[in-house]
């Protein structure tokens, strides 16, 4: 029924012991396999207070599975760990943390459902809520086998969480709804669960978007069609405390249609949305984009206030030679991670470049005697804004190349782009912002090739007192794979796995700010 889920069937961690070293590293021994979806920092007010990592053991027996829930410090000091047991068919799928208690999402395969059960940060288990997992859409996700994960939570700081997903209302070809459900801390408070009307004849998707304690936004992407490329963006304004929608309205204006990429609550009591605007009849998921947008959204009712457009050809072209269509000369294309707000007053944006590589893609169609796209990945990109949305400066940052391949029908330069993230081919890994907003730090991963000095590293990009400095921090050659982790201020984790020794180890790194 649920057959993505039971792709996840392989362990997270076979754990048999772990080393305490008390400092700034842990050492976890006798890994037989391993997955990064199971540890995470422990984040609040954009501070990282800890981490935590959820492990499964080995099989108690032919119908009992053990698991093991263990919680550090921000320095990786052990704080608290705990063992249990379950004889459901549970895979742990992801976790997430609100700044008060740990969640855990498990997929129960006999029963076809979720189960999703919190944790306080002694390891404790405090609550456990099942939803069905019948008639999930199957998007096309692909994962890499060690970085397999998706993101169904999102955690609503000092409330509780809200678990999205989208649904068929019959078969897999049938028309698509979002269902929003929210758990709060307090198990004895009451939750609820939202979903797109039954009337609806669109097929929907979204997420959720940003919360400011109060209403959770999510973004409503509606199409006519299930293959439909005409795709209309609306603001959902959900009430948390009561689950009801209080607005749905449209994102689109006289002159454009939008694609909104990011939002985030600000100061002023508005919801900060970012995305790319189109001709106002383009089909916004294979047209080309005509800049990109910056809108101030009215959290209680969902009223745009401002409204600022920055073009490709007029405004973005002072920095790079850009044509009307996004297109950058000898570059290719952006696909933008992040947009940033800062306590100086100032939005950055962060993107990566991509680039369809034709020769490759017309070399490896031949060999293989169907179609396949290749397309190269390089640099890192910031896009620096004032306040009110007006671009100051583009700053480039150097990265190998890198590549991805894919086959199949040929993909329109946006869902390109989609398409590489769900690949998990881009570099780049997360953003950090100090608890003030005064400071930054970009990551990603990226490959030395200088002679004497190959390997992989972590890039950050940073940024206080005005300006933006690099750092990079080396990998064990030795390591399988590595992955980054935020860490307290000016610090980062890293999480490398040893496939040969069975070693899983946790360091923290000093960055250059």
């Amino acid at each position: 029924m649920y057959q993505s889920m039971k792709n996840f069937v392989l362990a997270l961690f076979i754990l048999i012991s772990f080393t305490d070293l008390n400092a700034q590293t842990q050492v976890l021994n006798n890994v037989l396999s391993a997955k990064t979806r199971g540890t995470g920092a422990i984040i609040k007010e954009n501070t990282v207070m800890g981490y935590y990592s959820f492990y499964e053991l080995d099989k108690k027996d032919r119908k009992t599975r053990n698991y093991q829930l263990s919680i550090y410090d921000q320095n990786l000091a052990a704080l608290s760990s705990k063992k249990f047991s379950s004889q459901e068919e549970l895979t742990a799928l992801e976790a997430s943390y609100n700044g008060d208690l740990i969640m855990i999402k498990f997929y129960d395969d006999k029963e076809d459902k979720f189960v999703l059960k919190t944790y306080d940060q002694n390891a404790q288990l405090v609550g456990s809520k099942s939803l069905d997992a019948k008639k999930i859409y199957q998007q096309f996700k692909q994962k890499q086998e060690d970085e397999g994960e998706e993101h169904t939570l999102t955690p609503i700081e000092g409330l509780g969480f809200v678990h999205f997903v989208v649904k068929n209302r019959s078969g897999r070809m049938s028309h698509t709804y979002n269902e929003i459900t929210f758990i709060p801390n307090n198990k004895d408070a009451k939750g609820w669960t939202w979903t797109t009307s039954e009337k609806s004849e669109d097929f929907e998707s979204g997420d959720v978007l940003g919360s400011n304690g109060k209403v959770l936004l999510c973004l409503a992407t509606k199409r006519a069609k299930l293959m439909s490329a005409d795709f209309e963006d609306f603001a959902l304004g959900i009430d948390i405390e009561t689950g009801k929608k209080i607005y749905e309205n449209p994102l689109e204006d006289r002159k454009y249609s939008l694609a909104t990429l990011n939002a985030m609550p600000a100061q002023d009591g508005t919801f900060q949305l970012f995305g790319l605007f189109f001709e106002k009849d383009a089909k916004t998921a294979k047209a080309a984009s005509l800049g990109l947008f910056g809108f101030g959204l009215e959290a209680a009712t969902g009223k745009v206030l401002t409204r600022k457009y920055q073009s490709w050809e007029k405004d973005v072209s002072k920095f790079l030679k850009t044509n009307k269509n996004g297109k950058i000369e000898d570059v290719g294309h952006l696909f933008f991670h992040k947009f940033i707000l800062t306590a100086d007053n100032k939005i950055f944006a962060v993107a990566e470049q991509f680039k369809f590589n034709v020769g490759a893609s017309i070399g490896l169609s031949m060999l293989a005697g169907q179609t396949s796209t290749t397309i190269n990945i390089e640099d890192m990109y910031i896009f620096e804004f004032t306040g009110a949305f007006d671009l100051k400066n583009v700053s480039v940052f150097d990265k190998t190349k890198s590549s991805a391949t894919y086959g199949g029908i040929a993909l329109s330069t946006r869902l390109a782009g989609w398409y590489l993230d769900y690949l998990d081919a881009y570099d780049y890994a997360f953003t950090q912002l100090s608890k003030d907003k005064s400071k930054f730090s970009i990551g990603y991963i990226d490959y030395d090739k200088t002679k004497g000095d190959k390997g992989w590293y972590f890039g950050s990009i940073n940024y206080s007192d005005g300006k933006l400095k690099t750092d990079k921090v080396k990998f064990d050659k030795k390591a399988t794979w590595q992955h980054v982790y935020p860490g307290k201020a000016g610090y980062v984790m890293i999480l490398e796995y040893f496939r040969k020794e069975k070693k899983l180890d946790f360091r923290i790194e000093k960055l250059n700010f």
